[in-house]
């Protein structure tokens, strides 16, 4: 349906000939244009009709009957929107599709055919889109985390223009400007980290704004998204497998230096950085639950109450008090967790934030980018921006 711009009463005023002169009302479909036309009034007619909100997804068309258009803006706020002129300057159509739920206005100036300029105004609204956009995102706002912590923003729906969405993601820092970059994992998962750890006591601020941004395939970003956190000291462990040492430094200086354990032959920890993902007093670690044995008395099997667990991967990988391991400090025993002593194991678990840092060298099975709490680390930075 098209809706009709032109002069209502007003006509019978200015003669349809004033210089200058401006309308917005509209005549629907039903009112009687012969006399506008008697009259040689110019006329201006939107299809689709703006009585209603018409659909983003149109490129809407301007036609003006009895004048010729010299000049077209439609417009929301700030932006404009471009478009063509063409059928001897009879016709104006949108070059793209608007904004889903927007305010539009359009000023069209047209020529008469006795040579008058008049002004026609319209304002429109767009639908909304059926299909929004949104997000959840770690870390939440206002929480304190380790140096390695990243960014990890998870999208409702696939995002199909991956580019036009990154545009509107970003980071900044109360220390100014760090090289960092966005990863993306799947089409709906995106993970941000600097290129070097954070620096300790540093806001870090994420910006993942959405409103109005396409996101392909009929996806739009439903708002802006924009929060902070809080980067606190500087926790980074080292874990060797060769000299069987774990040394905890705090803002760059050494504070522990206790006799560690990992990973048997066959059960090696992987070597790389790994980021603390939570801790929990207690947990039973089993055999069976890392698939190793489920029978009693079978090589392997084990079904213990653990305590002082940091966890360093979704997979089953933590830090954690193994007072039966009576060759900490000389040997590696374990079935690919990282051992300390009781006392060792609830000082490091007591000062572990999400975040924190370990850092395991001098075993002979690589760091995996795929299992979480090691993935975002384990990826080379000349591939961490895809």
């Amino acid at each position: 349906m098209a809706g009709w711009v032109g002069l209502s009463a007003a006509v019978l005023v200015l003669g349809g000939c004033s210089n200058g002169g401006e309308s917005g009302s509209v005549l629907s479909d039903s009112q009687p244009k012969v006399s506008a036309v008697a009259q040689k009034i110019p006329l201006l007619r939107m299809s689709p009709a703006p009585g209603s909100k018409i659909p983003w997804t149109t490129h809407p068309e301007f036609e003006a009957f009895q004048a010729t258009m010299t000049n077209v803006r439609l417009t929301s706020g700030p932006d404009s929107v471009a478009g063509t002129l063409r059928a001897g300057d009879t016709r104006w159509r949108a070059n793209s599709s608007l904004i889903p739920a927007t305010h539009y206005q359009a000023v069209v100036q047209l020529q008469s055919t006795d040579g008058d300029m008049v002004t026609r105004r319209v304002a429109f609204e767009t639908a909304p889109a059926a299909r929004q956009l949104t997000m959840h995102a770690y870390p939440g706002p206002g929480q304190t985390y380790g140096v390695g912590e990243t960014v990890k923003v998870s999208f409702n729906r696939p995002v199909t223009d991956r580019a036009a969405v990154e545009k509107h993601m970003s980071v900044t820092t109360s220390r100014g400007h760090i090289t960092g970059g966005w990863h993306w994992f799947s089409d709906q998962v995106a993970h941000f980290r600097p290129k070097h750890f954070w620096p300790g006591d540093t806001r870090v601020t994420v910006h993942i704004d959405l409103q109005d941004v396409y996101a392909g395939h009929g996806v739009w970003g439903d708002r802006d998204h924009d929060w902070s956190w809080h980067v606190g000291q500087s926790h980074i462990s080292y874990a060797s497998a060769t000299t069987h040492r774990f040394r905890v430094k705090v803002n760059g200086h050494q504070v522990a230096n206790w006799p560690t354990g990992m990973g048997m032959p066959g059960f090696e920890t992987r070597s790389g950085t790994y980021n603390v993902l939570m801790k929990t007093p207690v947990t039973e670690m089993t055999s069976c639950s890392i698939g190793v044995s489920c029978k009693p008395g079978s090589p392997n099997y084990y079904d213990l109450k653990v305590h002082h667990d940091v966890r360093v991967t979704d997979s089953g990988t933590f830090v954690h008090a193994a007072p039966w391991d009576s060759a900490m400090g000389a040997a590696n025993t374990s079935h690919g967790c990282i051992h300390l002593s009781t006392a060792h194991a609830q000082r490091f678990y007591d000062m572990s934030v999400p975040g924190d840092v370990v850092i395991v060298t001098g075993t002979n099975r690589s760091a995996s980018t795929t299992d979480p709490g090691m993935a975002d680390w384990a990826i080379p930075w000349s591939q961490w921006q895809n």
